[in-house]
């Protein structure tokens, strides 16, 4: 690789990597566990108004279709340094 290429791809990696000021961003175990609730109180929130307005049935269907999606999403688009 040239230098030119060399330092274009690591911008690109700076970029989207969690560094604040030149460290690694640690997010404690602790955060962690707080976010993942917080996302899954969002989501049971969100089915249930999904549910009061179309109904059960109508609902799971949506989040049938919302996981699939979310599958091929993340097969068509793997992660960076994924080895298929």
């Amino acid at each position: 690789m040239t230098s030119s290429s060399m330092q274009a791809n690591s911008d690109s990696q700076s970029k989207w990597s969690s560094k604040v000021g030149g460290k690694p961003m640690k997010i404690s175990n602790g955060m962690r566990r707080v976010y993942g609730v917080t996302a899954a109180l969002i989501g049971v929130l969100f089915f249930f108004i999904i549910v009061g307005v179309f109904g059960l049935s109508l609902a799971i269907a949506g989040l049938a279709v919302f996981v699939l999606g979310a599958v091929v999403v993340c097969r068509a688009f793997p992660t960076e340094r994924a080895e298929l």
